[in-house]
């Protein structure tokens, strides 16, 4: 054989990966506000610095080849998790007393189930196109659930093909549509 051998990571291994990627994730969310709800507020509780806002932090999961949406719930499922674990105080209560400033939410991406054969132009369009309706949807004025939530911090995880149709989703948002990120 000519050449030097191709090295394939184990699947196992690569789902470890990304849950300790997402473990990451959520622990710099988690360190962020620990820092913001220690400052203390004239009513003797603690609260987010003046002029910050609370936002959503969009995590989109893209599948592979002939996948679906549903291949990828298992790791949104333990992202939201441990996103709920690191919103509590270490005793396992909330006393409200630090406004969450993330509010994950995971989208399971449609956009490309039963359609992965026509290239990655065609399905990062289709990516790029339910990603900005979802943020349309959810920072217009008036439907925000939170008003201050109009903000959108955005992570994508994409499965093999998934992560090609992601990249191409993040220019074309960029530089197609340069309105969702204005």
């Amino acid at each position: 054989m000519v050449g030097a051998p191709v090295s394939h990571k184990p699947p196992l291994r690569r789902a470890f990966m990304l849950l300790c990627m997402l473990f990451a994730l959520v622990k710099a969310a988690e360190k962020e506000n620990t820092a913001e709800c220690a400052a203390p507020s004239s009513s003797g509780g603690t609260t987010a610095p003046a002029g910050r806002e609370s936002y959503h932090h969009l995590v989109v999961l893209v599948h592979g080849f002939m996948g679906s949406d549903r291949e990828q719930e298992y790791l949104g499922e333990a992202l939201l998790e441990l996103a709920a674990k690191s919103a509590m105080r270490s005793d396992g209560t909330d006393d409200g007393s630090c406004p969450r400033r993330h509010r994950f939410v995971v989208l399971y991406s449609k956009a490309n189930a039963n359609a992965t054969t026509d290239g990655i132009a065609k399905g990062g369009g289709r990516l790029a196109a339910e990603i900005s309706e979802w943020i349309r949807q959810h920072t217009a004025e008036g439907q925000a659930p939170d008003p201050g939530a109009a903000t959108v911090t955005l992570s994508l995880i994409g499965n093999s093909l998934g992560g090609l149709y992601g990249r191409y989703a993040l220019a074309e948002l960029y530089h197609g549509q340069r309105e969702v990120f204005e």
